[in-house]
């Protein structure tokens, strides 16, 4: 692939995977998460900052609506907190505990779907 995304091209790139995954797929594809759940709700609050997610009728989706969609699609528990753990995942500092974003950017120069990196079929 080797194109540069910005940071703005790069959320909004991760957007569109999460509104795939939720529209697109179903619980009963036995689709799993294997990242930390950290990783998952800075992922979803992150495309939920886009303002780009929305129902069925075309209104824009909340964080908690996203979460409890994609968690019950990727069963994933849903945490009692979400944005406690989204902002948990934006605060890591660090070589081996990078946000979620800067990862997902690495990723994306040579993979065109890198959230699915992170979910297993079952």
């Amino acid at each position: 692939m080797n194109q540069t995304f910005t940071g703005r091209e790069a959320r909004l790139h991760l957007a569109s995977e999460v509104a795939q995954i939720l529209r697109n797929h179903s619980q009963d594809e036995q689709l799993h998460w294997k990242g930390s759940t950290v990783d998952l709700m800075e992922a979803l609050h992150i495309a939920f900052l886009t303002n780009t997610l929305t129902n069925d009728e075309g209104q824009y989706m909340s964080f908690t609506a996203i979460v409890q969609s994609a968690c019950e699609v990727l069963h994933v528990r849903m945490p009692r907190n979400p944005y406690k753990y989204a902002a948990q995942g934006r605060q890591r500092q660090g070589f081996r505990n990078r946000p979620y974003m800067d990862r997902y950017l690495f990723l994306l120069d040579n993979n065109p779907h890198p959230l699915w990196q992170q979910i297993e079929k079952n």
